[in-house]
Order: C-alpha cells, then structure tokens, then sequence
C-alpha cells in the first residue's frame, strides 16, 4: 500500500494507537537501506556497509548490503525464518518520520504513515491521552527519533570528511551466476592504502573526531561480501 504521510495532531489522531512490532516488509525488495555509523559494528557482524552515491544531490552516503542485485533482500525474506538478527535502527522508527514543518521552516515536526500496517485505533499502544497530552510511549519515540536525527548528521560529517580525503574508491564486485558472471556496480569503500598513506595530521584529525571506529567496522564488514555473494548463488539455483 502507498505510504499516506502527514503531520502528527492531536486533535485529528486523538485516537491513534501503534503496534510494537516491526514492519519487516518495507524491506522485501530493498537491497540496501542507509545506515548511521554508531550500527556499522553491529552490521558488520552480519553484513557488507559500504557506501554508494547520490547522484541526484551528488553525495555519499552509506548503506547495509542486503542483496546483489536491485529489489533483492537475501536478509529478510516474507515467509522465512530470517538469517540473521540485525535491524536497521531506521526500522524502528516506523511508522514515524521527523521531517521540516511546512508552516515553519525553521521547526521540525512529526510525521506519520496512516497507511502503515502498525497504526490503528484499535490495537497498539496509545500516543496520546485522554486529555490530549503525548504518552510516555510517543515521548520515547519521538526523542529517539531525534537522536537518530543527530547521529545521521554526523553519519554524514563523517562520510564527507572520507571524501574530501579522497578514501573512497569504487568496488564492482563480480561473481559466477548461473548463466553468466554477474558484476555488482556502483558500490565504493575505503581504499586501505589510501587510509595508510594518509599524513599523521589527516590520520590524527580521524582520531580525534572518533572516525577510526566506524572506519575499521566498515573494512571488517566487507569480508561479508563472501556470505552475499553464496546466498545469491543459491538463489539462482
């Protein structure tokens, strides 16, 4: 179902409710989501993080591998157990979104998706009381919301920074399909040399703006890259 979006009021959703579960299909058919960098040591347990390009707003940014190929999730999959126990932190956000309030634009309001299989007013969690006050429960949510906000923004800090050092450098990852070799393009990651032929300031400047972590995360999550291109092998089969 098309997502249905608006502002959040408590006058018009005085009765909403949402469900705690999560809504694992908005990931069927995504082969890669956006991820901050606090999840990149999480991911990379399971999964390749890597980074692509925006080319409608010329920028990098980085993403959770799920699958090879566009709208394939080898992750999670409808009707299966899934393989592994990472959840995007964007997930959980569902069904809300923090977004520019159109009457204000220097104020951020919340949004939310009446079209999503998590919003009722029959079943869920109440997120307001009966005297129009936000509950406890969209208090949590939303000041997580606004955590996430902060962290994508240094998430993006972050990714600018490795290209202005120039670190990225493009990976087309080829494998043997079925009928022919299949290459995976459009996918870039650190440059290791790169990373070690950097001058004491530039590597001392990473240190200290804490972005050796999710580096060194990232680099051990590309031996996931192995695991993905297997599960798309059996795939084919």
């Amino acid at each position: 179902m098309k997502p249905n979006i608006v502002q959040l009021h408590k006058e018009e959703h005085a009765n909403l409710k949402i469900s705690s579960e999560l809504n694992f299909e908005l990931l069927e058919k995504q082969n890669m989501v956006p991820i901050i960098a606090n999840e990149y040591s999480i991911a990379a347990t399971e999964l390749p993080v890597v980074f692509i390009k925006d080319e409608k707003n010329n920028r990098f940014m980085s993403v959770v591998v799920f699958g090879l190929k566009p709208e394939q999730n080898l992750y999670y999959k409808k009707g299966e157990n899934n393989k592994g126990k990472f959840v995007p932190a964007m997930l959980t956000h569902e069904p809300f979104r923090i977004a520019q309030d159109p009457e204000n634009e220097n104020r951020f309001s919340v949004f939310i998706d009446l079209n999503s299989r998590l919003v009722s007013e029959k079943e869920g969690g109440a997120l307001f009381t009966a005297d129009g006050k936000d509950t406890e429960l969209l208090t949590q949510r939303v000041n997580a919301m606004s955590n996430y906000s902060q962290l994508s923004e240094k998430t993006r800090e972050f990714v600018e920074h490795l290209v202005k050092l120039e670190l990225l450098a493009s990976r087309n990852l080829s494998y043997k399909g079925k009928d022919k070799t299949q290459t995976a393009e459009g996918i870039y990651a650190i440059d290791e040399n790169k990373l070690n032929s950097l001058s004491d300031k530039d590597f001392d400047e990473l240190r200290k703006r804490g972005f050796l972590a999710p580096i060194y995360s990232h680099l051990v999550s590309l031996n996931q890259m192995s695991k993905l291109v297997k599960w798309t092998i059996e795939e084919e089969k």
